[in-house]
């Protein structure tokens, strides 16, 4: 892995990730780790309850858009994020609050994630 680290770091993002995508020594460490879990794969028409949702703003429209694993694709939420606004703004959280409001009728199971930049230069 410390070749992954030493030949993706000096690369610009989209290299970066064209490198990380073609490494084959990242593909074999992902699939020694998926199979050592003990749960079964589901079908692709069986329904499920536990899988990745995500909230990024669009860099080009500002819009608001809800990432999720069981959907076909992005779903425009229609919040309009202010120019400089992230998604620790009040209408990126708003977003976000309806959301979890709305899931409180059910079994609500998840973790909540928030990527960060350190600015103080730590």
């Amino acid at each position: 892995m410390y070749r992954l680290f030493e030949g993706s770091i000096p690369l610009e993002p989209h290299a970066r990730a064209l490198f990380l995508e073609s490494s084959s020594e990242l593909e074999e460490a992902h699939t020694a780790a998926a199979l050592q879990g003990d749960t079964v794969a589901p079908n692709a028409e069986d329904e499920v309850f536990y899988h990745y949702v995500c909230f990024v703003p669009s860099r080009h429209s500002g819009n608001l858009y809800e990432l999720d694993g069981s959907a076909k694709g992005p779903r425009d939420l229609g919040t309009q994020l202010a120019e400089g606004d992230d998604m620790l703004s009040e209408g990126a959280l708003d977003t976000v609050r309806d959301y979890i409001s709305r899931e409180q009728g059910g079994d609500l199971s998840f973790a909540l994630l928030a990527l960060v930049r350190d600015d103080s230069g730590n």
